[in-house]
C-alpha cells in the first residue's frame, strides 16, 4: 500500500510530513502476486543443456518482475491524502483490479493504477509512479539513509530490502478520472534529501508482515499548499 514539494503527499506507505508549503502524502501496498517464473536449466550426464521453451515466457524473462498491488491489511488504503478537498469523500483511496507493480533488471520501477476513494467513487485518480536507483541495505545506508518502521514488524527484514528513489528524470504524477477530470498533479520524493526511500520487501508496507512496498511523496494540489 502506499503515503508529497510543492505538491501534496498521498499515504498507503507514504507518510505526512511538516513542513512550509509542502503535504506530504503516503502509499502502503501489499504486493500478491509474483508473476515470474525461474527458468531451470537441465544438464544430462554428459553435460547437455536443454531447456523447456514452450513453459519459457519469452517477453520478460531475465529483465523484470511484475506484482499486483492491492491496499495493506490492516490499514485499508493504498494511496492516503490528509486533506482531500473532495466533497465526501476520505482520505483513503484502494487500487483498482489491474494495477501493477513492474521491477526492472536496470534498477527502475513502475507503480501504475487506478485508485478510487473508499468514501465516494467519483473521487478517481490514475497514478504513474517512476523509480529509479535501486539500491540493497548496504549500498543505501552507506549513504547515511534509513528506513520506516512505524509499524514495529519488520525485525530485520530491512537487511533485505530493495530501496529505490523517485526517478529524476521522469514525472511521476496523479491524473485524475471521472470528478477529477482536468488535473494532473505531480508528486515528488519525500524527503528531498531522501533520507527515506521507496522500501520494497517483506514487511516493507509498514502496515503488516506481508510482502509490499511503501514510500513518501508531497505535492500540490488545485494550486494550494497545504502543510501537513
Amino acid at each position: 500500500m502506499l503515503k508529497p514539494v510543492l505538491h501534496p503527499v498521498i499515504r498507503s506507505a507514504f507518510n505526512l510530513k511538516r513542513g512550509l508549503l509542502t503535504l506530504v502524502c503516503w502509499f502502503s501496498l501489499f504486493f500478491s502476486v509474483n508473476a515470474q517464473v525461474t527458468p531451470v536449466l537441465n544438464l544430462n550426464s554428459t553435460g547437455k543443456a536443454s531447456l523447456n521453451l514452450e513453459a519459457l515466457n519469452l517477453n520478460n524473462c531475465f529483465t523484470s518482475t511484475r506484482f499486483a498491488p492491492t491496499a495493506a491489511a490492516g490499514d485499508g488504503h493504498a494511496m492516503w491524502l490528509s486533506n482531500n478537498p473532495y466533497p465526501l469523500s476520505t482520505t483513503d483511496f484502494v487500487f483498482s483490479a489491474g494495477a501493477s507493480f513492474l521491477e526492472n533488471a536496470d534498477g527502475t520501477a513502475t507503480l501504475k493504477g487506478v485508485l478510487t476513494n473508499t468514501g465516494n467513487p467519483l473521487d478517481k485518480w490514475e497514478v504513474s509512479l517512476y523509480l529509479s536507483s535501486k539500491s540493497n541495505w548496504t549500498q543505501w545506508s552507506s549513504l547515511g539513509r534509513t528506513y520506516k518502521d512505524e509499524s514495529g514488524l519488520i525485525g530485520n527484514n530491512y537487511i533485505d530490502w530493495s530501496y529505490y528513489i523517485e526517478d529524476p528524470n521522469l514525472t511521476s504524477k496523479i491524473v485524475g478520472l471521472l470528478g477529477n477530470i482536468g488535473k494532473t498533479v505531480e508528486i515528488t520524493h519525500m524527503p528531498a534529501n531522501y533520507n527515506f526511500g521507496f522500501q520494497v520487501g517483506t514487511a516493507a508496507n509498514n502496515k503488516n508482515s506481508g510482502f509490499g512496498l511503501s514510500g513518501w511523496f508531497s505535492y500540490s494540489l488545485d494550486g494550494q499548499n497545504y502543510h501537513q
